[in-house]
């Protein structure tokens, strides 16, 4: 008994809370009692979602809650008291609506306090950041007319920007126009389709049942509903013009429904006992029952049939609405239109993350290049004072507008200030991409310089191998010119020798040089003879033997 005392004073907390039921209350209340975690888990979570919610209804509930005394039990005192309570109460609930304002209020006092330090903070940042561009941009030429340009073309750039979604709007009215027109087209074949294969017969049988069950269901079940609806309602007016009512007479009201019920009991046994004797047509009475009951049942169904067809409907209507107030259309896409349209925009996310990956390496890459850019100018100033205190000059166009100081007025409204700002920020925009053309032009410069300083390197590092070859060979070349120079020398002077020899001998056997080469000539010919009869004649064996 005290598990059931504990669950159905649960049961009337969560009727106090916002807990939405949608079964059956019964059944609910049934769930509830025996601790099923259907009904148990999702009022768990809807309690731990609104912790602080129920913790400021159990603070107020502390003080707000009255205690119910019966009536047997009061007294002048106990009125008075359960007055004050009551008064009480109210000045609670006044001082309890104060307290939560003034927390607001402070809340708010808190949030604009923080609001102007931020706005504070980001002012001055705003100023350091005007003050370093205006600075940067002292010095650049043409700088008014860059500016105007930059407008230009930023202005151009929204143009095209605006035409583009107007193209993209069109484009996407095009083609919903053109989706619209196919599934009209195709409505409309199927609806000649239809058309054509009616059956006259079975159409005027279906109006035929529909109208005998609107018939019924207007001439016997409607009417009958209304009249317990009616009976229902006078018997809850009744209920509350009754005046209060005691255990006593609650007691009395049992005790008259049990005789009531008993005297129906006795009654409809009789009426059967009757009916078996006498009545022969109870069989057909209890079957005629049995089709009104199932009647009854079938139109039931077809009315909630109809009814959740008439929300479907409105569903269906209501989402055509919202669809057609967010996009301008009330197309529904498809399942295997979802399912590309996922995979495209998967692509774009990955080719997204993929870009943001470029540009955080650029950026990067963009600070490290304003850092050697800073370097290079400190080097160059360096140089430049070095220069000029060596006597040196240097050659340079100057800037007409170089000794002309900007006067800055202070703004005298927010307006002057935030047009003031606007000004600033399209000219440092402006600056930022004329500095980040100039330092991509400036790397491209530096990796040029850098790929023919490679091929220079590459150029002289064959060229030094050559020379080294080329003193090698030439070394070679020389010791060889040497070492036949010798052996020329050595071989003139054995010929001049053999000269000297041949000599003698021309003048011992008395011949002259002319005699000498023609005596040679005639051996030489002599040998070629003997030669080719040698031939002719190893010639003539071989085909001897073949």
């Amino acid at each position: 008994m005290k598990y059931f005392d504990k669950a159905f004073s649960c049961k009337q907390i969560i009727n106090v809370i916002c807990v939405s039921v949608s079964q059956n209350r019964q059944q609910w209340r049934r769930s509830i009692v025996e601790g099923e975690k259907t009904v148990i888990c999702p009022i768990l979570e809807w309690i731990f979602k609104n912790v602080d919610v129920l913790k400021e209804r159990a603070y107020l509930a502390k003080y707000l809650t009255r205690i119910d005394v019966p009536g047997a039990f009061q007294d002048p005192e106990l009125i008075e008291l359960s007055n004050q309570i009551s008064a009480l109460m109210e000045e609670f609930k006044d001082v309890h609506s104060q307290v939560v304002e003034a927390r607001k209020d402070s809340l708010i006092m808190e949030n604009i306090r923080a609001d102007l330090n931020s706005m504070k903070t980001e002012k001055e940042q705003l100023g350091k950041r005007t003050d370093k561009i205006e600075r940067k941009l002292h010095g650049i030429a043409n700088i008014e007319r860059l500016l105007r340009q930059a407008e230009k073309c930023r202005l151009e750039n929204e143009q095209l920007e605006k035409i583009g979604h107007l193209r993209l709007e069109q484009r996407n009215l095009i083609l919903f126009s053109d989706q619209k027109l196919q599934r009209l087209n195709i409505s409309l074949e199927e609806v000649k389709i239809a058309g054509e294969n009616v059956d006259p017969t079975r159409r005027m049988k279906a109006l035929k049942e529909e109208m005998e069950t609107n018939h019924y269901m207007v001439n016997e079940k409607l009417p009958k509903e209304i009249e317990a609806k009616r009976a229902v309602i006078a018997d809850l007016r009744k209920v509350v013009d009754v005046a209060a009512m005691d255990k006593n007479d609650i007691a009395e009201l049992q005790q008259k429904i049990e005789k009531m019920n008993q005297e129906i009991m006795e009654l409809v046994n009789e009426r059967n006992r009757k009916d078996e004797n006498t009545d022969k047509l109870s069989i057909y009475r209890h079957q005629a029952s049995v089709v009104y009951k199932k009647k009854a049942k079938l139109v039931e169904k077809l009315q909630e049939a109809r009814l959740e067809l008439q929300n479907i409907m409105n569903m269906v209507e209501t989402k055509k609405n919202n669809l057609k107030e967010k996009g301008g259309t009330d197309f529904v896409i498809t399942t295997t239109q979802f399912k590309n349209y996922i995979n495209k925009l998967r692509i774009k996310t990955s080719n997204y993350k993929r870009k943001h990956a470029e540009m955080s390496d650029l950026k990067s890459e963009h600070a490290v290049l304003s850092r050697t850019a800073d370097i290079l100018t400190n080097q160059w100033n360096k140089l430049r004072l070095k220069i000029e205190e060596s006597g040196g000059k240097i050659i340079k166009a100057r800037d007409a507008n170089y000794d002309e100081k900007y006067e800055i007025a202070k703004p005298e409204t927010d307006d002057d200030a935030t047009e003031r700002f606007d000004v600033r920020k399209r000219n440092y925009e402006t600056a930022e991409a004329s500095f980040e053309n100039a330092f991509v032009e400036v790397e491209e410069n530096i990796r040029n310089m850098e790929d023919e300083m490679v091929t220079k390197k590459r150029k002289i590092f064959r060229a030094g191998i050559e020379l080294q070859l080329m003193k090698t060979i030439s070394g070679k070349l020389r010791q060889e010119g040497l070492r036949l120079v010798n052996q020329i020398e050595k071989e003139i002077s054995r010929v001049n020798k053999e000269l000297e020899v041949l000599q003698h001998s021309d003048q011992g056997n008395g011949l002259s040089i002319k005699e000498a080469t023609a005596q040679v000539a005639m051996w030489r010919s002599l040998m070629k003879i003997f030669q080719l009869k040698l031939q002719i004649a190893e010639g003539g064996n071989k085909n001897r033997m073949l």
